[in-house]
């Protein structure tokens, strides 16, 4: 379309240019000149209407008389800028391309439009859940031409926001930002990564040597040392199943005595091993064990930390005391040293104190492992 050209104008006032692309404008009449108000020509109106009905159509909508808000529909297409409510099963459309806040009480499946719908333009979805029900919910495709992130659905978690732009032909692809997911893990378990899921953040922790024991006469023994840290970031891919290991703490050593057991290895997947921290050694007859170092290498991850030695015993002026046991990344030493039975190790991943003093004294178990496993959309 173009500005309005005509000259018809009143004469008080400049006359619109001839040109086009040129600033025009409407002008009242001049009653007392007997000039009138400002009048488009025929070729102002068929622009106007044009440029109008492209739009629509530009957006899958069809102009029709009888409809007065497609022009809003239009904007709303392209701007995703349409906010809905929904609680159950619902087949969304173009017209709600923009923020869509589900409260969902039970089972629920959201279907997308296809992909193709709003005459090949892009849209976008921002999926956010508001309940705190128990219920699944799915995004689903429309068609079986359309594809999300190569699938069928994606799950929508309690307290998600999932972002989906479709790319105007088959494909939906999700967004990352608050729709990442992280799992604190305890115990060996197999992880599913959730549809929409590209990367992986994990931290792990192993197990925790576990300290010293005291035999007859007394002693000193070391506390366990604390278990390997490491940390990195990985590729994934959605439906891949990740085992993680999650090792367990060393035993405590006996009055027997007995050496304190070696924490155990926790692995994630084939992407990272992290070995647990040895035990601390025994004493009796009023000796004193040496500290406990860290052994092992951790693999896998772009930082990689031993755990901190386990303390050796002490035996002053005729006194014997039992070693702290090691700290490891966010962990500090456990305790200071002990008198009788070890002291407790801290979680995850420390060493347990070694026993002191008392004749047949017990150390303390590592603590076990544990992993931390954040998961990041596009």
């Amino acid at each position: 379309m173009q500005r309005v050209t005509r000259a018809t104008a009143a004469a008080t006032l400049p006359v619109p240019p001839a040109s086009p692309g040129t600033p025009g404008y409407f002008a009242r009449p001049n009653n007392v000149s007997g000039v009138p108000a400002t009048v488009p020509g025929y070729e102002w109106y068929n622009g106007m209407q044009e440029a109008v009905a492209l739009a629509f159509e530009d957006s899958g909508i069809t102009p029709d008389a009888a409809l007065h808000d497609q022009l809003r529909k239009h904007i709303r297409r392209v701007a995703g800028g349409n906010v809905r409510m929904v609680t159950g099963n619902t087949t969304l459309t173009p017209d709600d391309a923009g923020l869509v806040l589900v409260n969902a009480s039970g089972p629920t499946t959201l279907t997308l439009p296809g992909v193709a719908e709003a005459s090949g333009r892009p849209m976008k979805f921002d999926f956010v859940r508001i309940d705190t029900a128990a219920a699944q919910v799915f995004v689903a495709r429309k068609t079986t031409a359309d594809t999300v992130d190569g699938t069928n659905n994606v799950r929508l978690v309690v307290g998600q926001r999932l972002s989906i732009v479709g790319d105007g032909d088959v494909t939906w692809y999700t967004l990352g930002g608050i729709g990442s997911r992280m799992q604190v893990i305890s115990a060996t378990t197999d992880v599913t990564v959730e549809q929409g899921m590209f990367r992986m953040r994990a931290q792990g922790w192993s197990g925790g040597g576990g300290g010293g024991g005291v035999g007859s006469g007394g002693g000193g023994a070391a506390g366990g040392a604390g278990g390997w840290y490491g940390e990195g970031w990985f590729d994934v891919v959605p439906g891949q199943v990740i085992p993680v290991t999650i090792g367990a703490g060393g035993a405590a050593g006996t009055g027997a005595p007995t050496n304190g057991g070696a924490g155990g290895t926790t692995s994630i997947g084939t992407y990272m091993s992290l070995p647990g921290g040895p035990g601390g050694a025994s004493a009796s007859g009023g000796g004193a064990a040496l500290p406990t170092p860290s052994s092992g290498a951790g693999a896998g991850g772009q930082l990689m930390l031993p755990g901190n030695p386990g303390n050796g015993g002490l035996a002053i002026g005729g006194s014997t005391i039992g070693g702290s046991g090691g700290g490891t990344f966010m962990v500090s030493l456990v305790g200071g040293y002990s008198i009788a039975t070890g002291n407790s190790a801290a979680s995850p991943g420390g060493g347990g104190g070694g026993a002191g003093g008392s004749t047949f004294a017990a150390g303390s178990a590592g603590a076990p492992g544990r992993a931390i496993l954040q998961f990041q959309g596009r």
